[in-house]
């Protein structure tokens, strides 16, 4: 079975990619802070996997095994590109 790691899986663009790729077949693991509000927002079929995109190892966890990562981030108003925003973490990750 596919895998795909959704990245701000709780957001409201999110959901619809998630309910995709399930009624596709794919398996669905989501990277997150809160698990309980996730498992409450989230298909019980979700994979969750605590964590948060500045821990490596969270990450890691998040993205074995998938062949594609659906990414839903955004920057926060008022939040600078490049502090705590995607762009930051994209680059991260990319090292």
């Amino acid at each position: 079975m596919p895998s795909i790691t959704i990245f701000g899986a709780t957001g409201h663009l999110a959901r619809p990619v998630i309910d995709a790729f399930l009624a596709a077949g794919w398996a669905v693991r989501a990277l997150v802070r809160d698990e309980a509000a996730a498992r409450a927002k989230l298909p019980a079929v979700v994979q969750l996997v605590p964590g948060d995109l500045r821990d490596a190892a969270a990450v890691a966890r998040a993205l074995a095994g998938a062949e594609c990562v659906y990414c839903n981030l955004s920057i926060r108003p008022g939040e600078k590109e490049g502090t705590d925003g995607w762009r930051w973490w994209i680059f991260e990750v990319k090292a």
